[in-house]
């Protein structure tokens, strides 16, 4: 006899490529692993311009396209609007479980409190719990002391959370007060078809265009201002490309060589920009585990990167990369000595630790069951 299928409703803000990010690459890549292994039903936003799978029900919410969006009050009624059509949607369906990627089920976590509604498992997936990370200008504190509260109530309202490790961990339980018990562990991932570089394989012809890439948008969270005003202090002369963040005239500098590429959505496009950098660099401020970290080491590129969220469990210091402590000059500036003094061998070294590293802990068919099994206890539990 054929196990019934769990139905879930998979919910999110916005799913790659109608979105363009890690954590909605995280959303595609979590839809296309499950469309065959549950009966699921999705509720996302952003953007109607998505790949759909047959198998699965979809329902849209738009966000309203305006340029005040993101002002804070705009943001947390949205919120509120987003959760309640989740409600709207319980409704209709009837799954057996909940996955939320963000703080979207506050009106269902509230229904459930007035008995409104039948009380369903809850999988809380809180990415890089940007509010608990970065403080450093008045904008993010304000939005910090805003969002925190919607935060730790969808943790402690949920029966499971999501860390993906590191310091995310940390903040869970100690900032946060999550039950340890509660807490599972999920990495992010790359297809394990897309892990280009084995023990046995090292191309000495790929010629290196640049010293560093760096992927992401022109954030401050993201550390580009940081990265800049650091590149003014070293001396030797790199050559870096800056690949999805729109020019800023503040960053145009004569000391190094910056080439500026758009946003990129297609895959084998961007593989090709990962292999034509010596190494991916990072230096953000709030980080999951970064989706630009895993895709460019698969491909054999090792990373140099700030030690935030869970970085620590993918890059392993002078083995498959280099890690610094965010924001921290000096050290970033000795990160990148260390990476232009690499001689041939060194680099060939941590080039296959890099792809090494994702092929044993970071691939889809490692994870896959990994998901499966933790949809399978929340119902159990």
């Amino acid at each position: 006899m054929n196990k019934k299928k769990i139905k879930l409703l998979y919910v999110t803000d916005g799913i790659f490529p109608g979105v363009v990010g890690g954590l909605q690459k995280v959303s595609f890549n979590h839809i296309k692993m499950l469309q065959d292994k549950v009966n699921l039903s999705v509720v996302y936003s952003g953007s109607e311009d998505i790949t759909r799978f047959e198998n699965v029900q979809y329902f849209y919410f738009p966000w309203p396209d305006k340029k005040d969006f993101w002002r804070i009050n705009n943001y947390v009624n949205q919120l509120k609007l987003f959760s309640q059509h989740v409600v709207n949607i319980l409704s209709m369906i009837s799954p057996d479980v909940i996955y939320t990627d963000g703080p979207l089920l506050n009106e269902v976590f509230k229904q459930y409190k007035q008995k409104n509604i039948r009380r369903l498992p809850v999988i809380y997936h809180p990415h890089g719990l940007g509010p608990y990370q970065d403080n450093r200008t008045l904008v993010s504190k304000i939005k910090s002391s805003t969002l925190r509260p919607i935060i730790r109530k969808h943790c402690l309202s949920s029966d499971i959370v999501i860390s993906q490790g590191g310091k995310l961990s940390n903040i869970l339980s100690k900032r946060i007060g999550v039950q340890k018990k509660s807490i599972h562990n999920l990495s992010n991932f790359v297809e394990t078809g897309s892990v280009a570089i084995n023990d046995a394989t090292y191309d000495e012809k790929n010629i290196k265009v640049y010293d560093f890439i760096f992927v992401g948008r022109n954030d401050k969270c993201k550390g580009l201002d940081f990265l800049f005003t650091t590149l003014k202090l070293v001396k030797k002369r790199c050559r870096i490309l800056i690949v999805g963040a729109e020019k800023d005239a503040a960053f145009v500098t004569k000391c190094h060589e910056i080439t500026w590429h758009k946003e990129e959505k297609s895959k084998e496009k961007l593989a090709e920009l990962y292999h034509s950098a010596k190494f991916l660099i990072l230096p953000s401020f709030v980080e999951g585990m970064p989706t630009v970290v895993l895709e460019a080491m698969s491909l054999g590129v090792p990373a140099l990167c700030s030690d935030v969220g869970a970085v620590s469990e993918i890059v392993q210091d002078s083995e498959n990369g280099f890690i610094f402590k965010a924001g921290d000059e000096n050290a970033l500036i000795k990160k990148i000595g260390n990476v232009i003094s690499l001689n041939d061998t060194e680099y060939a070294a941590m080039c296959l630790a890099a792809g090494k590293t994702i092929r044993q802990k970071f691939t889809s068919e490692i994870v896959e069951q990994q998901l499966l099994n933790l949809i399978e206890s929340s119902i159990v539990a």
